[in-house]
């Protein structure tokens, strides 16, 4: 059974490799995440090398004219996916609008659309 790994940034920015680490499951990477990572850049932290770590990575995936958000195959047979959710947040979630909120959302919105395994969202929080 397939199961989908949603990522929350902690986890990246502690391994950049993490992205490879979920054998051949679906490995879900929520655009905030992206956009949290993107403001860690250029930090001269181990914080930072992490995040362009993850960056390069996730730009040689497009170099090869691929697409993230329709889903990659990965080389341990997995496949890797960029998402936005694109339903509303439940009430509870979304008066805080806080980012991993939204991660939350993500999660959810996977959980709900692929019933075929079980979304588990994967934090160091």
């Amino acid at each position: 059974m397939r199961k989908n790994f949603v990522l929350d940034t902690n986890v990246l920015l502690h391994d950049p490799r993490s992205l490879f680490s979920f054998a051949d499951n679906t490995v879900v990477v929520p655009i905030q995440v992206l956009e949290e990572i993107d403001s860690f850049k250029k930090d001269q932290s181990e914080l930072g090398r992490n995040a362009r770590q993850v960056v390069r990575k996730l730009d040689a995936f497009r170099e090869e004219g691929l697409h993230l958000a329709d889903g990659v195959a990965l080389p341990g047979g997995g496949r890797l996916k960029v998402a936005l959710a694109a339903q509303k947040l439940p009430e509870a979630l979304r008066a805080q609008q806080m980012v991993d909120n939204q991660i939350l959302g993500v999660a959810l919105e996977i959980r709900d659309r692929d019933s075929g395994g079980p979304t588990i969202l994967v934090t160091k929080d």
